[in-house]
């Protein structure tokens, strides 16, 4: 099972209380399901906080971050 979130990657913040309540409720999910986190491999929006669920409550569930070429810092060395 990979629970998956999406959206822009413009920065956003939360206040204390809602951002609790998102980063318990992702890993609750994840889980009671055995679930995977998949993102769009950025460190912006949700996938900011996807990332941070997983750092603060479940560092055991696996996180496949699958970002475009184009943000990728130092692709100029692969190309």
């Amino acid at each position: 099972v990979l629970l998956t979130m999406t959206g822009g990657a413009t920065d956003f913040d939360l206040d204390s209380d809602d951002k609790d309540r998102l980063l318990e409720g992702l890993t609750d999910t994840a889980k009671s399901v055995g679930a995977w986190f998949t993102t769009g491999g950025t460190s912006a929006g949700i996938m900011k906080y996807m990332g941070l669920a997983r750092l603060l409550y479940a560092n055991d569930i696996p996180l496949i971050g699958i970002a475009s070429f184009g943000v990728i810092k130092g692709k100029e060395a692969m190309e």
